[in-house]
């Protein structure tokens, strides 16, 4: 008896966008919500609380809401996008490659800080910061492992 192995179907994760199967409504709102939403929303919140130096704009809201609105929340906000998207490029890669770009990701957010806690790059190191990227890679893994976000490779007996 042969075991049924997960193998990685190439047509799977290498269709055209034009294709009118993979760019149905079940594969844009998942985009939507874990990709778009979240850089949008950590985007509009840095910009209109604390303004956006690379355009030159002031912050445009003068409300003082709590501070790990101001200077976490848009932080987790835009890692989780970023591993959500990461997610979905690798379509459910099974061999771990996938798996090592999205803690390649979190390194490298958690090593930015480190940098800045060692004045090496501009920035002020915050520990919640830090904090909050491990929130989003823990959330980002949890809702797509539990909701399915990515496409499974289908499973083939040989």
């Amino acid at each position: 008896m042969q075991a049924i192995l997960p193998t990685h179907d190439a047509s799977v994760s290498k269709k055209n966008l034009d294709d009118p199967e993979r760019t149905n409504r079940n594969d844009i709102l998942p985009i939507f919500f874990h990709v778009l939403l979240p850089l949008t929303g950590g985007t509009i919140i840095y910009g209109l609380w604390r303004g956006i130096l690379l355009f030159g704009w002031d912050p445009v809201l003068s409300a003082d809401p709590p501070e790990w609105i101001l200077y976490n929340l848009p932080d987790a906000l835009w890692l989780y996008a970023f591993l959500s998207a990461l997610t979905y490029v690798w379509d459910g890669e099974r061999s771990g490659k996938g798996a090592r770009w999205l803690l390649l990701a979190l390194f490298l957010a958690l090593f930015s800080e480190s940098l800045q806690a060692l004045s090496l790059i501009p920035g002020t190191f915050d520990v919640w910061d830090a904090g909050a990227y491990l929130l989003a890679f823990l959330a980002a893994g949890t809702v797509h492992r539990k909701f399915h976000f990515i496409h499974k490779p289908k499973i083939k007996a040989s």
